[in-house]
């Protein structure tokens, strides 16, 4: 074979391959068509459109159920409630947002406090009678409330209780429960009072909810302390709102707590200066060592760093409130020392205007040792102002 018939043959042979590397792009392509117009057939069929806002809002609510599934964990008070029911993270956040008070503004809270109006109002099928109460301080306007419990005859003298931190205790403590350990502070305080009954946030008729269940305090506390708020803050603020309007109406009054609302109503008592103030298991010296407390206790970041111990007594010492300091034997852990080895009495001795009292009972008041202390602290004849009616 000469050279230029080898160099035909070398050249009809790489046509020949090339050709028929073309015919298989050809029928790759030609299937890759075909699939392509195979899945346009099939979203077709299943008419996928852009995304809009109402699919995305319908995303987030789905997302929001499931966290709220664990938010409403508490038991919610039966009756009306003051708040509609939460549906939403952002509602929640609303919700919260609405009892937010910088921790700063806590210290000198009673000073500052303005209030705005007080309305009255009746709740549930039995018309519990309400106070409700608008305030302003920090530049915006908070509401709190109280169940009133009325004296049949006039008085001049009005009582207002803290509850402590059981759940929706306020209402127990209104109706004098009598397996309740509150009912010995509504019977000692008798018709010589009318009594107001603090309702706490997220509380009673105040619940955040969702139509089963009352918030749970991890859905709260830690939001409010990483807002630079405090839940504590803001109730014992808005019972010293309450506090400014009884003593604006009446012309004796004083505020009484037992165990975590003892500890409110010291707090409340150290700015408004009651007359009286009842504190029963809710103040130990030995929580300057040691404090056994979890998260649905008082927790009021920086307190003891500017009100120590000794700045409390201090404080008592320079008032005319008279204190009531009560504990019991039939206790566990810290407020069980206070009855038996009694550090705290020691600790207030030199507070000519403090007495301290133990009774054999167990956590709740002493309605005779209240009753006497009252009866020495407010004599028979009365005060001057009109009383509330």
């Amino acid at each position: 074979m000469t050279r230029d018939e080898n160099a035909c043959g070398t050249r009809f042979a790489l046509r020949a391959r090339f050709a028929h590397r073309e015919r298989c792009t050809i029928r790759r392509l030609v299937a890759i068509a075909g699939c392509v117009v195979a899945l346009h057939g099939s979203i077709a069929r299943f008419d996928v459109r852009p995304a809009r806002a109402d699919d995305a809002a319908a995303r987030i609510v789905a997302g929001d159920a499931e966290l709220l599934k664990y938010a409403f964990q508490d038991r919610l008070a039966p009756g009306e409630q003051v708040y509609p029911p939460v549906t939403s993270l952002t509602e929640l956040r609303q919700a919260n947002e609405r009892m937010l008070l910088p921790v700063e503004l806590y210290f000198d809270a009673y000073e500052h406090l303005d209030l705005v109006r007080a309305e009255e109002m009746t709740l549930h099928a039995e018309k519990l009678p309400v106070v409700k109460l608008t305030y302003e301080l920090g530049g915006r306007q908070y509401e709190t409330y109280a169940y009133v419990k009325k004296s049949p005859i006039k008085t001049s003298r009005a009582a207002l209780v803290i509850p402590g931190s059981a759940s929706n205790l306020a209402t127990a403590i209104y109706h004098e429960i009598p397996d309740g350990n509150h009912t010995g502070i509504m019977r000692a305080l008798g018709d010589a009072f009318n009594r107001y009954v603090f309702i706490k946030p997220n509380e009673d008729c105040l619940a955040i909810h969702n139509g089963q269940g009352k918030l749970h305090p991890n859905f709260y506390v830690n939001w409010h302390i990483e807002q630079g708020g405090s839940y504590s803050a803001h109730y014992i603020v808005s019972s010293l709102a309450f506090s400014k309007y009884l003593q604006s109406n009446y012309a004796e009054f004083i505020v009484a707590g037992l165990s975590q609302g003892g500890a409110a109503a010291l707090q409340n008592a150290l700015q408004s200066n009651p007359d009286a103030a009842i504190i029963a298991s809710g103040f130990s010296i030995i929580n300057r060592d040691a404090q056994w407390a979890g998260h649905n206790q008082m927790m009021i970041p920086g307190l003891r760093k500017r009100w120590d111990h000794e700045a409390v007594r201090k404080k008592i010492a320079g008032q005319a409130t008279r204190y009531l300091f009560n504990y019991v034997e039939k206790e566990v852990g810290t407020y069980r020392i206070e009855a038996t080895a009694k550090p705290s009495a020691e600790f207030l001795r030199t507070c000519q205007n403090v007495e301290v009292r133990t009774h054999p009972g167990g956590h709740e008041y002493p309605a005779d040792i209240v009753a006497d202390f009252l009866e020495r602290a407010f004599p028979a004849a009365g005060g001057a102002k009109p009383s509330q009616d």
